[in-house]
């Protein structure tokens, strides 16, 4: 599948947004990732190393995974509620507030939170930064793309309102 590497991030203060972070998109899966693919939505990292990524995982799984690694608590996962249907368009928004004392991580599919809300552990649940790359439709410099359409993809540095993000959609 095709992908995009986002060349102007440097632009945009979302590179060393470490601890607040909202990221939003359209997709539509026609398949779901397999072990070579695993159907990467949107990520920003490199190699093995991601501060954040969404995709879809490899069968039988019909959920959406949010991944996110901070400084000292590693890699929390979280999971939608929500059953992800091939091609049929979602609205996915996550967001990350490292200022919370719980529920740093959250996943919204098509405007209602639909994931266990995260917390990394540690003192420090600031998100892992490094001189990282943003990719959509692929977890990494092309590996594990999306088989399938995202539109409207979009992220700030600052954490938006359950309706804020209502009114996305």
């Amino acid at each position: 599948g095709s992908y995009y590497k986002v060349l102007s991030v440097d632009a945009v203060p979302l590179k060393n947004a470490n601890d607040k972070l909202t990221v939003a998109l359209w997709f539509n899966a026609n398949m779901r990732g397999d072990d070579s693919t695993r159907g990467g939505i949107i990520a920003m990292g490199q190699t093995s190393t991601w501060p954040w990524n969404l995709y879809l995982p490899v069968p039988p799984s019909t959920k959406i995974r949010l991944q996110i690694q901070t400084v000292s608590a590693g890699t929390v996962n979280s999971f939608s509620t929500t059953n992800i249907n091939l091609d049929q368009w979602y609205h996915a928004v996550f967001t990350y507030d490292s200022s919370l004392g719980s529920a740093n991580a959250k996943l919204f599919i098509d405007g209602v939170n639909a994931g266990a809300d995260q917390s990394p552990a540690g003192p420090d649940k600031t998100l892992y930064t490094l001189d990282a790359d943003f990719y959509i439709g692929s977890l990494n410099q092309g590996l594990f793309t999306h088989i399938g359409k995202i539109a409207e993809a979009a992220a700030w540095n600052v954490v938006l309102s359950s309706a804020e993000i209502a009114a996305l959609i």
